[in-house]
């Protein structure tokens, strides 16, 4: 009798550990991707709200904590970017608004440099980001 509660409290444990894996996976998990397609249908004129819905929000999508050298200066944390910078893996994309709220200029910075944690890397090699 002792045996076979301890065999279920086993089974019970590993898959409440195999549950919470999977939702840390799927928690952690980019909200969608920018390509280089979407970007280049950003516009001129066009408005903020526009830009946002082929965007999504302004933020780091990149795999793991980056950090560009914007304009030859110092590395500056992707998180950190402001309100009108879209990151991903290798590029940071950044739109200018004029006080109407329409695209003025885009421009891209490479360089991104990447530094993944091991879970970053799992999820990758998983195709889930």
């Amino acid at each position: 009798m002792n045996r076979r509660l301890t065999v279920k409290l086993m089974v019970g444990l590993l898959v409440c550990g195999a549950a919470l894996v999977v939702f840390c996976m799927w928690s952690n998990l980019s909200p969608h991707r920018i390509s280089q397609e979407d970007w280049q249908k950003v516009e001129l004129g066009m408005s903020r709200k526009q830009v946002m819905e082929i965007l999504g929000a302004p933020g780091d999508y990149g795999l793991g904590e980056g950090q560009v050298g914007l304009l030859g200066g110092p590395m500056v944390n992707t998180k950190n970017l402001g309100e009108h910078a879209w990151a991903v893996d290798e590029y940071v994309f950044f739109v200018s608004f004029d006080d109407a709220g329409r695209v003025v200029s885009k421009m891209t910075e490479g360089g991104v440099v990447r530094n993944p944690t091991v879970f970053d890397r799992i999820l990758r090699w998983l195709h889930l980001r």
